[in-house]
């Protein structure tokens, strides 16, 4: 995998050849089901039903592997380390540990997991994910917990006649440091595009989110990622009364 530090709009890798292109046109992304109480409506997370035998076949297991090791998620911090320290986020990217946790589909929903938990004792995501052009969002952040995201596209606007619907990272033009959006400005925008991927820094103001789809004749379909704890590791700056 190569992966590209960029600085601005703020701190986010570009990755290209998430997979190998040989092994890439091999794998088939699930048809996944639309579930409740999920993201974004069709998706598939670990520990449920039908993921594990996804991921055990080959391209994903090798796929998998890499991305929930520890060599790489130490490598993803390690080229986020200075801005971690920047600002102020609650882990030491030099002495964690990575455990396996499987955050339930109730969890996900939930802002927050555990107050007492070590911040250190960091674990991954690895969701399967589809949407259609029915996908509305946001300039947003993840939960507080989360040090890193990441999207990773596995198809193609052209093939999938997507207008619209890029990955896009935002300013906000009235930051207060509060975790909410409240005047965004278009800052980057990524297409869709296969074996291609995007880690960006969940801090205070990591604000992102597709674009608006105009049309989507087939579907959108990524691997949300994510390296998180389950203890908030970003503190918001309080808000005036």
């Amino acid at each position: 995998m190569k992966l590209e530090y960029c600085p601005a709009p703020f701190p986010h890798i570009k990755a290209t050849e998430l997979i190998s292109p040989d092994i890439y046109k091999t794998m088939r992304f699930p048809e996944l089901e639309a579930r409740a109480m999920g993201r974004i409506g069709y998706d598939l997370y670990r520990g449920e039903p039908g993921w594990a035998e996804i991921v055990a076949q080959p391209g994903w297991k090798e796929f998998y592997a890499e991305v929930s090791s520890r060599e790489f998620v130490g490598r993803i911090l390690g080229l986020f380390k200075n801005d971690i320290i920047r600002f102020g986020g609650g882990i030491d990217p030099d002495r964690f540990t990575l455990e396996e946790f499987n955050e339930k589909r109730q969890e996900v929903k939930s802002p927050r997991l555990a107050s007492d938990a070590d911040p250190n004792a960091l674990f991954t995501r690895f969701d399967f994910q589809a949407i259609d052009e029915t996908y509305n969002s946001y300039a947003h952040v993840d939960w507080a917990r989360r040090v890193v995201g990441g999207v990773l596209f596995m198809s193609s606007a052209e093939e999938e006649k997507i207008v619209g619907g890029e990955f896009a990272l935002f300013r906000d033009a009235e930051f207060q440091n509060d975790r909410r959006c409240h005047k965004a400005v278009l800052a980057a925008k990524y297409p869709v595009a296969h074996n291609t991927g995007y880690f960006f820094l969940n801090f205070n103001g990591g604000f992102h989110g597709p674009l608006p789809m105009r049309q989507c004749i087939g579907m959108r379909k990524w691997i949300y990622y994510s390296i998180s704890s389950r203890r908030d590791v970003w503190v918001p700056a309080r808000v005036p009364a």
